[in-house]
């Protein structure tokens, strides 16, 4: 089932995308879109993203059966600040069902 990942951006919107899409293609994901939107897809997981102002979503359709829901958001949680995002969720925000 996918589920979103909605982070805020603390730095400016144009160089924090740039700096994460290079980043993600740099491990083996490959990326397709621009700087409002696109889709990735690597490591078998597969989804989307959208920027909205100073908000990024990112949308996991599909994810490796091995990482739950709770585990891959508990991770984007702690490296969110290095990317030069904070994580807009609460710790105890409950993962979908069929995590």
């Amino acid at each position: 089932m996918a589920f979103c990942l909605d982070f805020n951006i603390r730095a400016n919107t144009q160089e924090t995308l740039s700096r994460l899409l290079a980043e993600a293609r740099k491990v083996g994901v490959h990326i397709e879109g621009d700087d409002q939107q696109g889709s990735f897809s690597g490591h078998q997981a597969r989804g989307h993203y959208q920027i909205h102002g100073q908000r990024l979503t990112i949308t996991v359709t599909e994810k490796p059966w091995l990482f739950p829901e709770a585990m891959i958001r508990n991770v984007a949680r702690e490296r969110a600040p290095e990317w030069g995002l904070e994580a807009a969720w609460r710790p105890t925000d409950r993962p979908s069902s069929s995590a």
